[in-house]
């Protein structure tokens, strides 16, 4: 109630409240602590009038059984993008970002400090991607954004640092040439124990490439870009699959694709690929981790056996009723030999027909119960799989993945 009297004065003017379109605070009202003295700030966010492109975000002080206004941040652009509240300082203070739509393709920024009651403004800039993170886990944020520069058409990533109750703009650095449009920025492990903001990029065509970006010191380092040629040529795919953390270690892998014995085209839709997954450490070196086949469409992956590449090829089935991947062992010019059969049940009772007589359970996620058979053409084959070696090679795929191939 004492809140509410503040607004509804903000409100006789003809403002009304509004909520941001993206991100993960999307209230209209939204209480942190800003300051770290353990009671939360309150923070509105109002459209000045129906029709109006001008936006305020206030701040509102606890003060015993009131609130005060404390001040507001000012915008212009189509709606608020998002609002987010980096950490400022390693004592628990934090700033105000808000994020503006100022068109279809068009983002800017505004970060403002809270210090002793008062707002103070910081920064105020345009960007393409952005980022907020404790890269180097010392309890301040970082902030990433990306931009893309009018000389070289080429886009590239800016490190800001707070910094003695500043926000500097301290490192830049390019990305891929290759890189036509930003697809996913994420932050993640490297193999030696540091950390690194992971940007994927669409390419002209199909496929991503990934800059794997580290901070040292004050500075921002592209590990996968090459200096003689500017391409990420190592970490470029024909494939849309994002790098991401596949074995559950809080490190980021990066797939490179290869086409299964068998298809020759790879722009055909119907190609088959494995992935191989890299771990890089932080001075750009890597080691691959394992390959997988990965069926995105049923939402499920298998480790492929070490043996495996080059000799195991996959086809699908194109039966509406019954889906499932038969994994065989290739022989060019002849018959391939099945050694496996994964099946993805949909329907009401898909749970019960995974645990069919005649069928190896494997699991069930949010839409599928998946089951397998080992054909009788596996038996004495030195490239099968037992019962036991699938229950640590068949993995679901969690639902953070992020694909548009299949």
């Amino acid at each position: 109630l004492a809140l509410q009297k503040n607004l509804d004065k903000i409100g006789q003017s003809g403002a009304g409240l509004t909520s941001p379109v993206s991100g993960k605070n999307q209230a209209p009202i939204q209480l942190v602590d800003l300051d770290g003295d353990g009671e939360a700030e309150a923070i509105s966010l109002f459209r000045l009038s129906d029709s109006s492109g001008q936006f305020r975000v206030y701040v509102h002080k606890k003060d015993g059984g009131s609130y005060s206004e404390v001040g507001y941040i000012e915008g212009h652009g189509d709606s608020i993008e998002s609002i987010s509240y980096p950490r400022s300082d390693s004592g628990g203070g934090r700033s105000i970002l808000v994020s503006w739509r100022l068109g279809a393709s068009e983002l800017g920024m505004t970060v403002y400090s809270y210090e002793n009651g008062r707002l103070r403004a910081m920064l105020d800039s345009d960007y393409s991607n952005l980022l907020i993170d404790d890269i180097d886990q010392d309890g301040t944020d970082e902030i990433v954004t990306v931009v893309k520069e009018a000389k070289t058409n080429r886009f590239a990533a800016k490190l800001y640092l707070f910094q003695n109750d500043t926000l500097k703009m301290a490192s830049e650095t390019p990305l891929s040439k290759e890189a036509a449009a930003i697809d996913r920025i994420v932050t993640g492990g490297l193999s030696d124990g540091s950390r690194a903001v992971f940007i994927d990029s669409r390419l002209s065509g199909k496929g991503l490439v990934s800059d794997i970006l580290v901070k040292k010191g004050q500075d921002l380092y592209n590990l996968s870009l090459s200096d003689a040629t500017g391409s990420g040529e190592e970490t470029v795919r024909k494939l849309s699959v994002n790098c991401t953390d596949v074995d559950s270690d809080r490190i980021i892998e990066i797939p490179v694709p290869e086409l299964l014995p068998g298809y020759k085209n790879p722009d055909l839709p119907d190609a088959q690929w494995s992935l191989l997954w890299n771990k890089y450490s932080s001075d750009g070196s890597y080691k691959s981790l394992f390959r997988t086949y990965h069926n995105f469409a049923e939402e499920w992956y298998l480790i492929m056996k070490d043996g495996w590449a080059g000799k195991i090829t996959v086809s699908k089935s194109n039966s509406p009723s019954v889906r499932y991947t038969t994994f065989s062992i290739y022989i060019k010019g002849g018959k391939s030999v099945p050694i496996l059969k994964i099946y993805t049940f949909t329907g009401d009772d898909r749970n019960a027909q995974a645990k069919s007589v005649g069928f190896i359970y494997l699991g069930s996620g949010a839409t599928a119960s998946y089951a397998a058979v080992i054909p009788k053409e596996a038996s004495g084959q030195e490239l099968s799989v037992t019962e036991s070696e699938l229950e640590k090679l068949f993995r679901i795929i969690p639902e953070e993945w992020d694909s548009d191939t299949y």
